[in-house]
């Protein structure tokens, strides 16, 4: 009978080092994805605040660039706006030109479960709530 006590050794130390390599990425991966998500919460609170301030601005007033730039930097992450008044303004959803209600209420309870809504106020009024997915 072979019996080699420093191989089988030798194998339990590479299984655990296998072990705490493939641990170490998964760990890894885990925390990025979690740095992003935080990351895109902080993008889509200032696009909030920035539609805030858009909102109560006067109409004859100047938006300014910072508003605009803002708005249009934000191309990945599908949004879905709620105003106060019931109406939906969808953004960054391609393919969802003609807005089916059924649909949408979908969306906004998919991306509820995925992210907390955003409440848009401006002087303790509730303008609107913001509901967004994860960037694809």
């Amino acid at each position: 009978m072979d019996f080699n006590p420093k191989k089988k050794t030798s194998n339990f130390l590479l299984l655990i080092a296998s072990f705490a390599i493939v641990s170490l990425i998964l760990w890894n991966t885990n925390s990025f994805f979690k740095k992003f998500k935080e990351e895109e919460r902080h993008k889509m609170e200032i696009w909030a605040t920035a539609q805030s301030e858009f909102l109560s601005l006067p109409v004859d007033a100047d938006p300014g660039n910072l508003h605009i730039k803002i708005f249009q930097n934000n191309t990945s992450t599908p949004m879905i706006l709620v105003n106060k008044d019931s109406t939906i303004k969808v953004n960054n959803m391609p393919g969802v030109q003609n807005i089916d209600t059924a649909f949408l209420q979908g969306k906004i309870k998919k991306f509820k479960e995925e992210n907390k809504p955003i409440s848009i106020e401006y002087k303790g009024e509730n303008l609107a709530t913001l509901y967004y997915g994860n960037s694809e």
